[in-house]
């Protein structure tokens, strides 16, 4: 895997880390399948992989781990995914933001007009 690789899926880990512990949950890794257009993964699914990749179930897939699942996909394929999943993540993260911003605006303005 290329440096620039690595550092494009420490990049896509950092935007699937919604909580920001630096581990992904099995809901967190079911966002970058749902980006990949694949079925969401079972926690008998999630244990295993974590099993496979030496993570702890627990505690979720450190950036090294998530990587290193990665490291023996071929490089046409493994840009691909980086891609595909970079654009959908960071459109939901923008969209879902943007929704909140304007959840916020609305109700400040509601409550400073008392309507």
């Amino acid at each position: 895997m290329s440096a620039d690789s690595r550092r494009q899926l420490q990049r896509v880990f950092g935007l699937l880390d919604r909580d920001h512990d630096n581990f992904l949950s099995l809901s967190e890794l079911n966002r970058f399948m749902a980006a990949l257009q694949l079925e969401p993964g079972t926690l008998e699914d999630f244990r295993a992989f974590c099993e496979q990749t030496g993570a702890s179930p627990e505690l979720g897939l450190s950036v090294g781990d998530f990587t290193a699942a990665y490291a023996e996909t071929p490089t046409e394929k493994l840009d691909e995914i980086i891609l595909v999943s970079s654009i959908i993540i960071s459109f939901v993260t923008n969209l879902f933001s943007t929704y909140i911003c304007t959840r916020v605006t609305r109700s400040s303005f509601l409550k400073s007009t008392n309507v």
